[in-house]
């Protein structure tokens, strides 16, 4: 299978500001993908068990062009000194097609897509720290179907020890969801499915940090030397030699090196 690769012209425009400590950010864009890799699914016959039977075949050919516009918005900021809030919110509007000419493979769909994201992180007395994070995506625009919505979140707490060297953190992620199930439909001129996937993704983690020493990347001072130009003669340039002068090294062939008070 060769596969040509995607090209993509893209514009977009965006403005951000700061309110009182609060920042915010929109973003309002439109794109064209030209050669889309998208998954095509078709009907076959093919030997199982020495038996002739049709299946249904999955392969990602470039199909026609995607067309994408929509708002992009987001922001943080920090509430009563120890929450910290984050979030983002995703709106845009998708059109697909293939430009097969053929009717039985021809295929467009179009529609809009959801999504976000919220962070927070609360900070306590005596080390104690909590945060959230979670996330997730409405039903997805496929070239011939859709794909259910999807979300997933994590939960920690952690609690710092001896000057903040030492930390202590638990986590779960999407431990109420568990497995977490897909529907994805899919209808053409030549077949339709219905097909189901459960992710078993949730999980919890115990971390311990701790910091030793303190890592400093400042570049070593360099020791500055003093040259005693010994062999400059008192009086030399009209001027007297009081003590040793801070001067450049003389170069390695020529004369004397001339000059008695230091000059500019």
């Amino acid at each position: 299978m060769n596969l040509s690769p995607e090209l993509t012209d893209n514009i977009e425009f965006g403005t951000s500001a700061n309110i009182k400590g609060l920042y915010l950010n929109a973003t309002v864009f439109a794109r064209r993908t030209n050669n889309e890799i998208t998954a095509v699914r078709d009907v076959q016959q093919s030997l199982i068990n020495n038996v002739l039977q049709q299946v249904i075949s999955t392969t990602y050919l470039n199909v026609g062009h995607q067309d994408a516009y929509g708002l992009n918005l987001f922001g943080n900021g920090t509430l009563f000194g120890k929450l910290q809030l984050g979030g983002g919110l995703d709106i845009y509007h998708v059109n697909l097609t293939n430009n097969n000419v053929n009717p039985i493979y021809s295929a467009s769909n179009s529609g809009w897509v959801l999504g976000g994201r919220i962070m927070s992180s609360l900070s306590l007395s005596n080390g104690w720290g909590f945060q959230l994070f979670g996330g997730g995506r409405g039903n997805q625009v496929q070239l011939q179907g859709q794909q259910s919505a999807m979300y997933f979140y994590s939960l920690g707490m952690r609690k710092e020890f001896n000057n903040k060297k030492a930390s202590l953190g638990l986590a779960a992620e999407n431990i109420f969801n568990h497995p977490f199930t897909q529907h994805s439909e899919l209808s053409s001129p030549i077949l339709t499915q219905m097909t189901q996937t459960s992710y078993y993704n949730a999980g919890v983690r115990l971390t311990f940090s701790y910091k030793l020493g303190k890592m400093s990347f400042d570049a070593p001072q360099k020791r500055r030397k003093s040259v005693e130009n010994d062999d400059i003669k008192s009086g030399d340039n009209g001027g007297d030699n009081n003590g040793p002068q801070q001067q450049q090294a003389a170069p390695a062939s020529g004369g004397r090196t001339g000059g008695g008070r230091g000059r500019p």
